[in-house]
């Protein structure tokens, strides 16, 4: 004889199924809004206004790398620890101290301010914690009287050329 006894409700397997998905999307939501909520948004700058304003400033500090003929050559250990940037200053006086920003695409967090002392035809810098990833790079004279702008990935012992772009 068959058993066509009808299971309840809470025992039917496509009933959980069918419950699970619109479940899922509530909790997830539920996790993106507090993330949004908790978290501030970095990539939009507070002095938007004031950023525009100085971009022609920006721009001269690169003319003047262009026209000097500088670029320069970085590389880093494989630990991350350790940078080495090969300054060609062209017809500019190596200074003996550069300034170099390391930002991060997405997080200001772990954007990096490095001043790097000259040894030998290099200048070098250590750091405690590891630089690990894509980084936006400026390298400037410790008097702003030049920039030069690229990016590189690190860990990177071959070492990332940058020069200053003609805009």
């Amino acid at each position: 004889m068959q058993n066509n006894a009808i299971k309840p409700w809470h025992q039917q397997p496509w009933l959980w199924f069918l419950i699970s998905i619109p479940l899922a999307s509530v909790i997830l939501s539920s996790i993106m809004v507090f993330k949004a909520i908790d978290e501030p948004d970095t990539l939009i700058s507070a002095n938007y206004y004031k950023d525009g304003l100085a971009i022609n400033k920006d721009l001269s500090l690169d003319k003047h790398a262009l026209d000097a003929g500088m670029s320069a050559q970085i590389a880093s250990n494989n630990q991350g620890t350790e940078i080495t940037v090969a300054l060609d200053a062209g017809s500019e006086t190596a200074p003996n101290t550069i300034i170099m920003k390391l930002e991060h695409p997405t997080r200001a967090n772990s954007d990096t301010t490095l001043q790097l002392s000259k040894s030998g035809d290099v200048y070098k810098v250590v750091i405690a914690e590891a630089i690990v990833g894509k980084r936006y790079i400026t390298i400037s004279s410790a008097q702003s009287l030049w920039q030069i702008r690229g990016e590189a990935s690190f860990p990177s012992e071959s070492g990332t050329t940058i020069s200053p772009t003609k805009y």
